[in-house]
């Protein structure tokens, strides 16, 4: 069984992430690279959304489906423990190495991800981890005196958001989309280079074939409750109340609701869910709409 995060591989020469199975047995992931003779070329999310296939409602519109005999395993995510048994961290930036060494003294473990886990680094790459953890990521990463750099600005947050736009059909603004990511991923630059630190759990599940054509949106209002579970997970659950009487679960895969819980409370309220059940809702953030009170 892969793992969310895991990259794979396409018999036609695509390379992703995997984000979860569907109940057809679809593999769903995200396009990363793409094979070009004998060459990977890089893709961004607009090249992602445009290749050729199958697509999912409630995947981010740069996600695709393949049958899973079509896919190979490259790297779990798991494969490059940082400062595991046998680990060399002397390929890590000198700066990087006391905040690594103080992260995992707090008892979260650190796993090498992206273009450095896949072996195609080029010169000035980002470097990128994958951090378990119980709790807020920037508030951990805030905490460490052994922090180098500083974090991303503003004006970079935002251009790095804007690459992602393409993935974006709700009414959901930019700042409320920006405060849910610095719930789950935050960046720091340090020496020139970016260090991307995302937050992971365990979890992984299968998700529900959906067609509008099967089921149409519902205009389902509710208010996001507190819940347990890590942030990060894939898919992800939280608890919805939508009436004074009633509680459900709400599900999805994106990185979008990682934030939701970490901001779980009635400052944050959802429309138009998917209904699947009496008790179980699907909600695909890039169609749905969020607000936010203005005091939170």
């Amino acid at each position: 069984m892969y793992e969310p995060y895991d990259y794979v591989a396409t018999s036609n020469g695509v390379l992703g992430s995997f984000r979860a199975y569907t109940e057809s047995g679809d593999i769903a992931f995200r396009p990363v690279y793409r094979r070009s003779g004998d060459r990977w070329t890089k893709l961004t999310p607009s090249a992602a959304a445009a290749l050729p296939g199958r697509t999912h409602l409630l995947l981010d519109r740069d996600c695709a489906l393949a049958r899973e005999e079509e896919v190979t395993l490259v790297a779990s995510w798991r494969s490059r423990a940082v400062g595991a048994p046998g680990a060399s961290s002397g390929e890590h930036p000198p700066a990087l190495r006391g905040l690594l060494s103080e992260l995992r003294s707090r008892g979260a473990r650190v796993h090498l991800y992206g273009s450095r886990l896949l072996g195609r680094r080029s010169d000035g790459s980002d470097w990128d981890f994958v951090v378990e953890h119980q709790g807020d990521l920037a508030e951990l990463l805030r905490s460490c005196r052994t922090r180098p750099g500083a974090f991303l600005g503003s004006r970079e947050i935002s251009s790095i958001a804007t690459s992602y736009e393409v993935n974006t059909a709700g009414s959901t603004s930019r700042a409320d989309v920006l405060r849910i990511l610095g719930k789950s991923w935050c960046a720091l630059r340090v020496d020139g280079a970016v260090i991307d630190f995302f937050l992971a759990g365990r979890e992984s599940a299968i998700i529900p074939d959906m067609q509008l054509a099967h089921l149409p949106l519902t205009d389902c209002d509710g208010i996001v409750e507190e819940s347990s579970g890590r942030s990060f997970s894939m898919p992800r659950q939280v608890r919805i109340r939508i009436s004074a009487t009633r509680v459900v679960n709400l599900h999805h895969l994106s990185w979008i609701l990682c934030g939701l819980e970490q901001m779980a409370g009635s400052r944050v309220t959802l429309r138009d869910v998917f209904v699947r059940d009496t008790d179980d809702l699907w909600l695909s953030p890039w169609m749905s709409k969020l607000s936010f009170d203005a005091d939170a």
